[in-house]
Order: C-alpha cells, then sequence, then structure tokens
C-alpha cells in the first residue's frame, strides 16, 4: 500500500534543510513501514499520524486531492476498508503526478499517448491559421517538441509513439492548412543542424536519450542528493550505478 497527501505546504518550493525541519520528518520512516503493507492496523497507525501532524503543524491534509495505491494482491475488502478508514479515494491506473504517471502499466505506448493528443490538438488548432515556414518552425521548436520533454527527462519513451509524433510535426511543417503536401525532404535532413543543411528539428528518440544521459551524469555527480540516494538504495545498493540491475519492478 502506497499514500500520496497533498499538503497545505507547497513543498517543492521550500529547500530541503527547511523541509528536514518539518515536525511531519519524523513520521516519514514510520509511515514507510507501516505503509507497505496494507491492513486494519497500519491504517489507524497512519491516520493517527497525519492526525497528529495536523495538530502539531496547523496544516491539512486535502483528502481530495490524496489517493491510495495497493497492489494486485491486496484483498478487496481490505482495500475498502482503508479507503473508507482513511476517507481517501483509490488511485487509479492512469494517475499523474506532477503531468506524469504516477504508476507505469504494461503498456506504456498507451500510458504515454496523452502527449500525442496534446500535440495533435495543438496542430488542429493551427491548420486553421495562415502561418509561414519561418512561424511554423517557430512553433515547432518552442511547442510541438517541447511537449513531451518534461517526460522524456524521466522516461524512455516507447519508439513507435516518438515516431507517430513526429509524422504528425511533419505533416504539420509541409501541409498547407490541413491540405496534404508532398514531403520534399526527408525528416532526418530537416533534423540536421543549419551548418548542415537542415532545420535544427529535434530527434525526438536521440532527444530522449540524451536528456535521460543527463540525469546519469548527475547521479555520478551528485551521489549525496537525495535522488541518488533514492535510486542507489532501490537499483544498485551494494556497487555504483554501471552494475545497476533493471529489476522486476523498476
Amino acid at each position: 500500500m502506497a499514500l500520496k497527501l497533498d499538503v497545505s505546504k507547497a513543498y517543492d518550493k521550500v529547500e530541503w534543510s527547511f523541509l528536514e525541519q518539518n515536525p511531519l520528518v519524523p513520521f516519514y520512516r514510520m509511515l514507510d513501514g507501516k505503509a507497505t503493507c496494507a491492513s486494519p492496523q497500519s491504517s489507524h497507525t497512519i491516520k493517527g499520524v497525519l492526525e497528529t501532524y495536523r495538530r502539531a503543524s496547523g496544516q491539512e491534509i486535502n483528502f481530495s486531492k490524496s489517493s491510495v495505491a495497493f497492489s494486485r494482491n491486496t484483498n478487496k475488502e481490505l482495500c475498502l476498508f482503508v479507503v473508507s478508514d482513511l476517507t481517501i479515494r483509490r488511485e487509479n491506473k492512469m494517475e499523474l503526478y506532477l503531468g506524469l504517471p504516477s504508476r507505469i502499466a504494461r503498456s506504456k505506448r498507451d500510458l504515454f499517448s496523452t502527449l500525442q493528443d496534446r500535440i495533435w490538438h495543438r496542430v488542429i488548432g493551427w491548420n486553421e491559421k495562415f502561418l509561414s515556414q519561418a512561424g511554423k518552425e517557430v512553433l515547432i521548436k518552442s511547442v510541438l517538441q517541447a511537449i513531451p520533454s518534461y517526460a522524456m527527462g524521466c522516461f524512455k519513451l516507447p519508439i513507435s509513439l516518438l515516431q507517430e509524433i513526429q509524422s504528425m510535426i511533419a505533416r504539420f511543417w509541409w501541409n498547407n492548412r490541413g491540405v496534404n503536401k508532398t514531403h520534399w525532404i526527408s525528416w532526418n535532413r530537416l533534423c540536421a543542424s543549419k551548418l548542415e543543411g537542415g532545420l535544427g528539428f529535434r530527434q525526438l528518440h536521440n532527444f530522449n536519450l540524451a536528456v535521460l544521459a543527463k540525469q546519469f551524469w548527475r547521479i555520478m555527480q551528485h551521489p549525496e542528493s537525495l535522488l541518488s540516494r533514492v535510486l542507489k538504495a532501490r537499483y544498485f545498493p551494494t556497487g555504483n550505478i554501471f552494475s545497476a540491475s533493471l529489476g522486476t519492478r523498476p
């Protein structure tokens, strides 16, 4: 069992040095131990911890924005009891956190299809406007190719999905007000730098690998950071990042 809580304090805007002095911190380890095993006892314990924190800090837990997730092996009656006892909703499979899926299903293709939908809606809205090639270039670089960038920094997106996104962008580049036109130059040529005769568009798969490599470099350069410590404990507790294994539940 895992909880996602929305508290009145904006934690993403404060320094970790301040966060570590927060009155909820002493309960983090307790929550971690109790929340991994769904049972009536752990539900009551979590409820008591949250109530103690609320009275001590004066901050409210926003249960309408919070959720609880269970493993597939958890008894159905127990799930209903925990949801009712904590007065919290159960997390659905497509739950998002900061715009990204909080759980990865078997089909990443379906999970990240929302990125494709967002780009499609943008393109549809622009097709009715008179846009020059220069205007399209700006929109492609600053909007369309920027939409999946955040997700790419955290996940390796399916190649088939990235190819479909690139096809949509290519059609937007060549078409005129929704009318299909001939693609006179391959997309790979357009993705070359301007010094090489291209327009500098992104090859999305290569960009995806590049931003993930940047995260890899951050972990190597800052092993004391919270991200590095969490990933080390999960994937390479006895070695370094080069010896990390994917595991059965990445």
